[in-house]
């Protein structure tokens, strides 16, 4: 009985296949196929589509490298004011260390409480620390949701008049491996980029 069933199955599978492929492969009468062919070998022939290398618009545009600018300049003096702090803690345990050596607390109870207040401190900076950290990775997260937003809204722009049909966005050479140079136009959007935001 087993064997009748996948005899059966077998036979309705081959079937399936078979007119599947006669389906799809075989033209009916009358009719003509639409599609038309296009030789690409022809160096007249220009798809409507171009792509832009996003890390050297990046490098060039204006308005990335201000925004950048403006984020290093913020990083640096919360790293300044970091590392102040980190030395004034420094010189506090060193002192308290030569303190110890010289015997120069009056109880071992209030040596306990300077250790103490030195340790609390030094949390308290290295709780500060990851906490600019943070910021800085959310501050990070926002310029480049800001310039994508921008690129995005300008090539959409820049389209109106261009009429590409797709625009593909390749950094180095992760999505576009070969392309022709005439569909690059990272220079032609790098200019419509710098002439907008400086407007």
């Amino acid at each position: 009985m087993k064997n009748t069933n996948y005899i059966i199955h077998g036979i309705l599978g081959i079937a399936v296949v078979v007119l599947f492929i006669l389906h799809f492969t075989g033209s009916k009468r009358g009719e003509t196929n639409p599609a038309r062919v296009v030789k690409l070998e022809d160096s007249t022939i220009t798809l409507p589509i171009a792509y832009f290398n996003s890390d050297s618009l990046l490098q060039k545009y204006t308005f990335a490298q201000d925004l950048n600018e403006e984020l290093m300049r913020k990083i640096e003096n919360s790293n300044t004011a970091i590392r102040k702090e980190e030395k004034k803690l420094t010189d506090e345990v060193l002192a308290f260390q030569e303190k110890i050596q010289l015997n120069s607390f009056l109880s071992e109870d209030r040596a306990l409480q300077e250790r103490k207040r030195i340790e609390r401190k030094g949390q308290e900076l290295q709780e500060l620390a990851q906490r600019k950290e943070n910021e800085w990775r959310m501050e990070q997260a926002k310029v480049i949701q800001q310039i994508s937003d921008t690129i995005v809204a300008a090539v959409k722009e820049f389209n109106l008049s261009r009429h590409y049909h797709v625009i593909f966005n390749n950094q180095h050479i992760d999505n576009i491996v070969v392309a022709d140079e005439q569909y690059n136009i990272t220079q032609e959007l790098l200019e419509f980029l710098n002439r907008r935001y400086k407007k």
